[in-house]
C-alpha cells in the first residue's frame, strides 16, 4: 500500500499544471522539482536540484521572499503569495505561491507551489487600463464644467493626460488648437517644452512639422526617434519619440495633442485607442469652451457636449435625486423619456437597484469632491437590470447643489469578461493539451498545456501544422482521418508526438468533429500518456521475468523453446535444453536465511547470463533451478562446453559481506531432435540428466532418450 501511494504522489507531481519545488529552510538549495517546474522556469532537473534558491535568482524582489519566509515561521502556512519570479530565460513570471514545512530526513524544508497567473495579470491589467481611460475622460469632463477659460483648460487637461499611469508617456507635451483661418495651429499649454520649440511653435502651418502633417492628414502620426520629419530642431534636442494626435470634432481639426516618449519606444494599439479617447474629449471640451466662457451661459453647450456622448448624462438635485436634465444617452439606455424624467426623483422612477449605492456615492463625494469610476447596477424602466460606471461632481446651479453623473453601461463588458475569465480558467486549467485544427491540418489555437507539452511558445505553435508535431501522419492519412472524423464526430485514437527539442513521447487522442462561426474544426484533447505506457511496458516485463533476478521466467522460457522448436523443425537444426540445479544451497538457505539465499541466487544469475551466448535464453524455473535454452548447435560440444563453463563460474566462490560461500552445480541436458521433439518431454529428459549428474557427482549427463 506504502509504495502505491509513493507511485500515485509521484503521479501527481509529474503531472500536475503547478510548479512544485522542496528546498532547505537554512541555505534555500533545491532538494526536488516537478516537470512542470521545468516547464515553468526553464530550468531543467540537473540545472535546479542542489543549487540554491539565490543562486538560481529565482526570486525578483529578495524582500518578498524573506516576507514569506517571516510569514511561514509565523505559521508554518502560506497561500495564494502573489510574487513574481526570472525564468531562465531572463522572463518575468507572476505567481501565486503556497508553501509549507516539512520535513526532510531531518531536515526542515519549505515545499512550494507555484500557480503561472499571467493570464490573471493580463485582465487586470486591461480592467486596470479602462479604469484609468474613464478615470482621465471623467477629470477632464469634469473640469469643463468649470469657470476656465479656454487655454486654463487644456493646461489642466495636458496635465491629466501626461500624468495618466495607462502608457509610458515622457512628462513632456503640448496641446495645439485651431486659429480662426482653420489652417494654422497655435500653442496654448505645454509642458516641460524646451524654449525654442515654444517660440518656433507658437504658430504652426498645418503641413508643417510632425504637428502640423498630423492636422493635414487628420491621422495620428508616430515616430519613435528625431529624424528629418522633425522640421523644427534646436542645437541640443535629446533623443525621444512623438504621438501627434489630431483633435477632430466632425469634419473639423479643433487641434492637435502631442505626447513625448522615449527614443525606440514602439508604437501601441492601446495607447492609440486611449488618445484617440482624449482627443475625442478634448475635442467637445474645445467647442464647449470657445463657445461659453462661464457655467452660467454654457447650459446650451454643454447639452449640447451631453447629447453628443454615448455615456447616460443627468444633473439632479443632490438632496433628494430630483432630476433637471438627462440627455439622450440615458433615455437610449433607460427607456426614461425626458417627460417621464424630469422633475422625478430617482426614489420614485426606483432608478438604483441598491439604493444605498446613492449614499455611499454621495458620501464619497463629500469626502473627496468627486467620484470617478464608481460601479453599480441601475433599473432601466423596462425592469433590466444594467451594470454601469458611474462619475460624479457637484456644480452649484441657481442657488442649489446639483449632481452631475455619467454613467456608462459595461452590462456586456462584464459579461464578456466574466465569460472570458471562465473560458480562459477552464481552457488553461485543465490537464490535458487542447488543439483547434483546421481541414487543411493547420494548427489554429492551443491551450497553454498544449505549448508546455512540446516547448513551443503559442505563437510558433499556431504556425504549424498536424505534420509537424506527429510523425505518425502523413497528408494523406490526415485526409482520410478528417474523412472518418467528420462522418463519425468523435475518435480515439494513440500516436505519438515530437517536442521541439527533438523527444518523442506517446499521446492519447481525443478528436471531435465542430463547426464555429461557419467553418469546420477538430477540437482535440491531447493526453501525454508515458507513465501509462511506461506501466504497461512494466507490467509486461513482470509477467515474462523473474522478480528476484530479472531472468525470463517459466511461461517466457517455454514461449522461446516452441519458436526454437519450430524453427529447427524449419531448417533442420539442432538445440539444447540444459536444466542447472544448484549444489549446497539447501544449507545456506537453511542457517543464514531466505534473504542471503536471495542476494546469492541474484549473484549467480548475473555470473550465468554473462556465460550466455546473445542468442541463448537464461530463465530461472524455481529455487535453486534454472533451465538455459541454446539454439543453432552443429554438435553437442557446444552444450557440453557451455556446461563445464556455467560449472566452472558457479564453483568460484560467492563473497556476500564478512561470508565466503562455494557453491556446485549439477547439468542435465537434453538434445533436440535427438533425445525429444516437443518442450515437455525436452525439459523432462533434461531435469531427469540433471538428477543422473547429481547421483554420479558429474557436472553435467546428457539425457536417455530410452527413458
Amino acid at each position: 500500500m506504502q509504495r502505491k501511494n509513493e507511485e500515485m504522489l509521484s503521479k501527481i507531481l509529474n503531472t500536475t499544471p503547478d510548479s512544485v519545488m522542496i528546498s532547505r529552510r537554512g541555505d534555500g538549495r533545491i532538494m526536488y522539482v516537478n516537470p512542470a517546474f521545468t516547464r515553468m522556469l526553464k530550468y531543467t532537473e540537473e540545472e535546479a536540484i542542489g543549487k540554491t534558491i539565490s543562486e538560481l535568482d529565482l526570486w525578483i524582489s529578495k524582500k518578498e521572499r524573506k516576507t514569506l519566509l517571516s510569514k511561514l515561521d509565523e505559521t508554518s502556512k502560506v497561500n495564494d503569495f502573489e510574487a513574481e519570479f526570472y525564468t531562465r530565460d531572463n522572463k518575468i513570471l507572476p505567481g501565486s505561491l503556497a508553501a509549507t514545512y516539512i520535513e526532510l530526513d531531518g531536515e526542515k524544508c519549505v515545499l512550494s507551489v507555484v500557480h503561472d497567473i499571467t493570464g490573471r495579470r493580463q485582465v487586470q491589467e486591461a480592467i486596470r487600463r479602462a479604469y484609468h481611460i474613464q478615470q482621465a475622460l471623467a477629470e477632464i469632463m469634469r473640469i469643463s464644467l468649470q469657470p476656465l477659460t479656454l487655454q486654463e483648460t487644456l493646461v489642466r487637461a495636458l496635465d491629466i493626460v501626461l500624468s495618466s499611469p495607462t502608457f509610458c508617456m515622457l512628462k513632456e507635451g503640448a496641446l495645439f488648437v485651431t486659429r480662426e483661418d482653420g489652417n494654422t495651429l497655435e500653442l496654448v499649454a505645454h509642458y516641460n517644452l524646451a524654449e525654442p520649440l515654444q517660440t518656433a511653435c507658437a504658430r504652426l502651418p498645418f503641413g508643417k512639422c510632425l504637428c502640423g502633417r498630423a492636422a493635414a492628414s487628420r491621422e495620428i502620426l508616430f515616430v519613435d526617434h528625431v529624424d528629418e520629419s522633425h522640421e523644427i530642431s534646436y542645437e541640443g534636442i535629446q533623443p525621444h519619440g512623438h504621438y501627434c494626435v489630431p483633435i477632430l470634432f466632425g469634419e473639423r481639426v479643433l487641434g492637435v495633442l502631442n505626447t513625448y516618449v522615449d527614443a525606440g519606444y514602439a508604437r501601441k494599439a492601446e495607447d492609440e485607442q486611449f488618445l484617440k479617447a482624449i482627443a475625442q474629449t478634448l475635442a467637445l471640451t474645445i467647442e464647449h469652451k470657445r463657445t461659453e466662457q462661464s457655467l452660467q451661459k454654457s447650459e446650451a453647450q454643454l447639452s449640447k457636449i451631453f447629447n453628443a456622448t454615448p455615456d447616460a448624462v443627468t444633473i439632479s438635485r443632490l438632496e433628494d435625486g430630483l432630476f433637471y436634465y438627462i440627455n439622450p444617452a440615458f433615455t437610449s439606455m433607460f427607456k426614461y423619456t425626458p417627460e417621464e424624467t424630469l422633475g422625478q426623483t430617482v426614489s420614485s422612477l426606483n432608478l438604483w437597484v441598491h439604493p444605498e449605492d446613492r449614499v455611499n456615492m454621495v458620501r464619497e463625494l463629500d469626502k473627496v469632491g468627486e467620484v470617478t469610476g464608481f460601479e453599480s447596477e441601475i433599473r432601466s424602466k423596462e425592469g433590466n437590470t444594467l451594470s454601469v460606471f458611474i462619475s460624479a461632481c457637484k456644480i452649484e446651479m441657481e442657488g442649489e447643489t446639483c449632481l452631475v453623473t455619467t454613467s456608462r453601461d459595461i452590462t456586456e463588458r462584464r459579461k464578456l469578461e466574466e465569460q472570458y475569465r471562465f473560458t480562459r480558467f477552464s481552457v488553461e486549467h485543465t490537464g490535458d493539451a487542447l488543439f483547434w485544427i483546421e481541414p487543411d491540418a493547420r494548427i489554429f489555437y492551443v491551450n497553454d498545456a498544449a505549448c508546455n507539452s512540446l516547448g513551443y511558445p503559442r505563437d510558433e505553435l499556431t504556425a504549424m501544422s498536424v505534420m509537424d508535431i506527429d510523425p505518425d501522419f502523413s497528408e494523406g492519412r490526415w485526409r482520410q482521418a478528417w474523412l472518418e472524423l467528420k462522418t463519425k464526430k468523435n475518435l480515439k485514437l494513440e500516436s505519438i508526438h515530437r517536442r521541439k527539442d527533438g523527444t518523442i513521447f506517446p499521446v492519447e487522442i481525443k478528436a471531435n468533429f465542430l463547426e464555429y462561426g461557419g467553418k469546420e474544426y477538430n477540437f482535440a484533447f491531447v493526453q501525454d500518456i508515458t507513465i501509462r505506457k511506461q506501466a504497461e511496458e512494466m507490467i509486461k516485463h513482470l509477467a515474462h521475468h523473474d522478480l528476484l533476478t530479472g531472468l525470463p521466467n517459466r511461461t517466457l522460457f517455454m514461449d522461446r523453446l516452441e519458436h526454437a522448436i519450430a524453427r529447427c523443425r524449419r531448417d533442420e537444426t539442432m538445440l539444447a535444453v540444459m536444466f542447472l540445479d544448484l549444489d549446497n544451497f539447501k544449507p545456506i538457505n537453511d542457517s543464514l536465511g531466505h534473504a542471503t539465499g536471495d542476494q546469492i541466487l541474484k549473484q549467480i544469475a548475473e555470473k550465468l547470463a554473462s556465460c550466455m551466448r546473445q542468442t541463448d535464453t537464461l530463465a530461472r524455473f524455481g529455487g535453486d533451478e534454472f533451465i538455459a535454452l541454446m539454439t543453432d548447435l552443429k554438435s553437442t560440444e557446444a552444450p557440453a562446453q557451455m556446461a563445464e563453463k556455467l560449472n566452472m563460474m558457479i564453483s568460484e566462490p560467492f563473497s556476500l559481506g564478512t561470508n565466503e560461500f562455494l557453491l556446485g552445480a549439477s547439468i542435465g541436458i537434453a538434445l533436440y531432435p535427438e533425445h525429444a521433439h516437443t518442450s515437455e518431454r525436452l525439459i523432462l529428459l533434461a531435469d531427469k540428466a540433471m538428477y543422473e549428474a547429481k547421483s554420479r557427482r558429474k557436472v553435467y549427463q546428457f539425457a536417455d532418450s530410452s527413458i
